[in-house]
């Protein structure tokens, strides 16, 4: 259950790109300036969730996303936006109620969630889905032992790519 979100305000501004054709011409420069923009986008979307009062629902858990979740979503984004370069989508956050974070890219026929969970001891992973198929790829501890974050952001990365490449067409 989501708790709160932190939203694109358009279709447009979600995927962070207001001409195609700037990007299909190969315009770096509008690349490089769009996807700084919507990375940090992203994580002041992220940091906003830290700035709304907690407040505990029915079931006990709190709307506030845990240190664990906004340290390692941070972690995870950066190294992600060093992979991607040029082409990183906006995204929507949230927390869920035990205080975790999720991360939505969406595009018309594909979207994207990194999902952080809100302790070290549960399983982070990427959830992402097309018209005709989905998946999930859980990050094992061997993964991100010793701070090995590069292996969560490179499997996002190409999802995210993915995302980026279904924009251009």
């Amino acid at each position: 259950m989501l708790r709160r979100s932190i939203t694109p305000n358009s279709k447009d501004q979600q995927h962070g790109y207001s001409d195609k054709s700037q990007i299909a011409n190969g315009n770096t420069t509008f690349n490089e300036t769009q996807a700084r923009q919507n990375y940090y986008t992203v994580i002041s979307r992220i940091l906003d969730l830290l700035l709304e009062d907690e407040i505990d629902d029915e079931y006990g858990g709190e709307t506030l996303p845990t240190k664990h979740a906004v340290n390692r979503v941070l972690a995870v984004l950066s190294n992600t936006y060093e992979i991607l370069g040029t082409v990183f989508p906006k995204a929507s956050a949230s927390t869920s109620f035990n205080g975790g974070i999720r991360v939505q890219w969406m595009h018309p026929q594909f979207s994207v969630r990194l999902i952080i969970p809100s302790v070290a001891d549960q399983d982070e992973y990427i959830f992402s889905e097309d018209e005709e198929t989905y998946g999930t790829e859980k990050v094992s501890a061997e993964t991100l032992a010793a701070n090995q974050n590069p292996a969560l952001a490179e499997r996002l990365a190409g999802q995210l790519a993915r995302i980026s490449r279904n924009l251009l067409s």
